[in-house]
């Protein structure tokens, strides 16, 4: 079974990962979603633990991309 944390950090990593791949900054993100910039650099290293799904939707539609995107191999073990 996969733990809560890990399923955190994957989900981190994934936002980064296509944060990054599009060069967008925090700053930009965070603008383009409302999220505190603070607040999305935890979500981004796990420190966000229980972060509302709705973040996830807002997120992924930021970076024009799929939620399920961002849950990507977050049901497998590494």
């Amino acid at each position: 079974m996969v733990r809560k944390l890990e399923i955190f950090e994957k989900i981190g990593f994934n936002i980064k990962k296509y944060r990054v791949e599009q060069n967008i900054s925090l700053k930009e993100l965070s603008n383009k979603t409302g999220i505190n910039i603070k607040y999305l650099s935890r979500i981004e290293k796990a420190k966000a633990i229980g972060m509302r799904m709705s973040h996830l939707f807002i997120i992924a539609s930021a970076l024009d991309i799929k939620v399920s995107m961002l849950l990507k191999n977050t049901n497998q073990k590494q």
